[in-house]
């Protein structure tokens, strides 16, 4: 679902009421508490990923409201509403580390582009928080790998690696849409021919299979190229600004948003800065396009429909990162391996088994290796994990797990 909630702690019914008509026309769902302690009580069982505090409430006074929603979690993204807007009053709520202020009365303009700001912010806290808990236990899984590795001979895996890849290359080859229906046909028409006057006769029929199967085909072969060009040559880089390459993401996002209607997903996107302007990168943009389409075609195809994808923006450690952020759809007996945060990058390996004809995609199992071949080419990172969505209220528990997909790119 593409609910998103807001805990709002205003003890003001009218005011209250205004707030939710705002929010709740902004696809935010929102929850009242009316002072400060049921308002604790309500964040203690639901963990809301943004909060709204009235710092005048009653019983628990906004400010130790703060203080005992940090103590819960310290990452909580908090937005206080006051009626001070004297610097000092300001500077002081915002040492509590709460993400903005609205002054009363409520400029509602305003409101809900402060509300998504927030949002945003507390879906990329939660991807950060999570894939540090993932890192931790990846660390530990591939201690206990390399101890068993060391312990065992393991020659047999490197030749059952080896006759996987040309057992995929053999399968998806000879089955499904493009060489596999071609040769299915050629077969068919030389063992059961139909001859006139000297001349094969095809029917129109399969004509038009041969027509449209060719195209894929030739889309398939492109697709080996493509790959083998980016392995064997390197590519040129250009300085640009972050500035720009949001821009181009940005772009990428429009261009493709005629999909989101294919199973009612929606797209959220982290806003640019003007302090991307003076941050610089070496990239292709040529070929960072083809990274940006493949990330989010991948999240509208094995997204679960009627759900949300986040495009974050991270900036830290020298590194600018864009995030996918998506809730994965399994069919019923699939599962994540273990190790699928490595082996998605191999050749022809596949979450999901489903093909949607409707994105007019190869899916082969090479769009994440071809791009990871690309980042490695820029001497950036890309890396995929799971994490465990608590800010979404209401759902069963396979619905918690949020997939995300980043790529970074060191900055100058």
């Amino acid at each position: 679902m593409n609910t998103r909630h807001i805990l709002v702690i205003e003890d003001d019914v009218i005011v209250a009421k205004m707030l939710n008509t705002i929010l709740q026309r902004s696809g935010f769902q929102v929850t009242n508490a009316y002072d400060g302690h049921s308002g604790l009580e309500l964040y203690k069982r639901l963990r809301f990923p943004v909060c709204i505090i009235d710092l005048g409430i009653p019983l628990m006074a906004g400010d130790i409201l703060i203080d005992e929603i940090r103590k819960i979690d310290p990452s909580a993204v908090i937005l206080v509403e006051t009626a001070h807007d004297d610097k000092s009053t300001i500077i002081e709520i915002m040492k509590k580390g709460v993400f903005d202020y609205i002054i009363k009365p409520v400029d509602f303009r305003d409101l809900p582009i402060k509300v998504e700001r927030a949002y945003l912010q507390a879906q990329k806290d939660m991807v950060l928080h999570g894939r540090e808990r993932e890192e931790k236990k990846r660390i530990q899984e591939e201690l206990e790998w390399m101890k068993w590795k060391h312990d065992h001979d393991t020659d047999f895996k490197e030749h059952a690696q080896e006759a996987s890849i040309f057992y995929f290359l053999k399968t998806y080859l000879a089955q499904g849409a493009g060489i596999g229906v071609i040769v299915s046909l050629l077969k068919m028409m030389f063992y059961r021919p139909t001859i006139q006057d000297g001349h094969y006769l095809i029917s129109e029929d399969i004509m038009e299979l041969l027509k449209s199967n060719l195209s894929f085909a030739d889309k398939t072969i492109q697709a080996f190229s493509d790959l083998d060009y980016i392995i064997v040559n390197q590519i040129p880089l250009q300085k640009i600004s972050c500035y720009e390459l949001y821009e181009l993401l940005f772009q990428v996002k429009s261009d493709l948003d005629h999909y989101a209607s294919i199973k009612s997903q929606k797209v959220y996107m982290s806003e640019n800065r003007d302090s991307y302007k003076n941050l610089f990168v070496m990239v292709n943009l040529e070929y960072i396009e083809k990274v940006f389409i493949e990330f989010l075609m991948n999240a509208y195809k094995f997204s679960r429909a009627d759900s949300s994808i986040m495009i974050l923006i991270n900036l830290e450690n020298k590194q600018f990162e864009v995030m996918y952020l998506s809730s994965p759809f399994l069919n019923e007996g699939e599962r994540f391996p273990d190790n699928f945060e490595t082996i998605v990058f191999n050749p022809f390996y596949r979450l999901n088994n489903v093909v949607y004809d409707a994105f007019n995609t190869l899916d082969f199992g090479l769009g994440l290796t071809y791009v990871d071949k690309i980042i490695k080419k820029h001497n950036g990172k890309i890396k995929i994990s799971r994490v465990m969505d608590h800010t979404s209220l209401h759902l069963e528990e396979e619905e918690k797990m949020k997939l995300n997909i980043s790529v970074s790119f060191p900055v100058l």
